[in-house]
């Protein structure tokens, strides 16, 4: 579980959810109260998971697979993204540029 740069506190998985999705969004720290936010190296692979729905829609195409099964896939993508995404955060102190 990732933890305040500050004063080393584990965060909650509930604190970690909006802060995993919301990239100009900062966590509040409820040990040391200051905030942490996201890293840019975090803030540049969550951009690459843009990239996965296009891909699955090629493949889709590409190898002829029915809708049904498709749907499937892209609820089981889209869970997993939701489950696993606040546990990859990296907290920084500052907020880095993406530059």
């Amino acid at each position: 579980m990732p933890t305040c740069p500050h004063c080393q506190e584990p965060f909650t998985y509930k604190q970690l959810l909006p802060f995993a999705w919301k990239p100009r969004v900062g966590i509040l720290c409820t040990n040391c109260q200051n905030t942490s936010y996201n890293s840019a190296s975090m803030k540049k692979k969550a951009t690459l998971i843009l990239f996965i729905f296009p891909t699955l829609v090629m493949l889709k195409e590409l190898f002829n697979i029915p809708f049904q099964i498709m749907y499937i896939i892209f609820l089981v993508v889209v869970i997993a993204l939701i489950f696993s995404l606040p546990l990859a955060v990296k907290p920084t102190k500052e907020e880095e540029p993406l530059w």
